[in-house]
């Protein structure tokens, strides 16, 4: 049941925000899977350290 879900997960997002933890509500009735993407990965923080992996060297597999 719809209506049922969207109460339970507004719930959960009150529960975590009376506890200080940062919730994004996004109504996605209207929205593309690409739109509602989109707006997530603009609501992501930006990185305080920048990633830098450095490239392993790969291991030769034996017979």
């Amino acid at each position: 049941m719809p209506g049922r879900e969207v109460d339970l997960y507004a719930e959960a997002a009150r529960t975590l925000m009376a506890r200080n933890v940062k919730a994004l509500i996004l109504d996605t009735s209207d929205a593309t899977p690409s739109e509602v993407a989109s707006t997530i990965a603009d609501a992501l923080p930006d990185p305080s350290v920048p990633s830098a992996v450095s490239p392993s060297p790969a291991t030769p597999q034996g017979p």
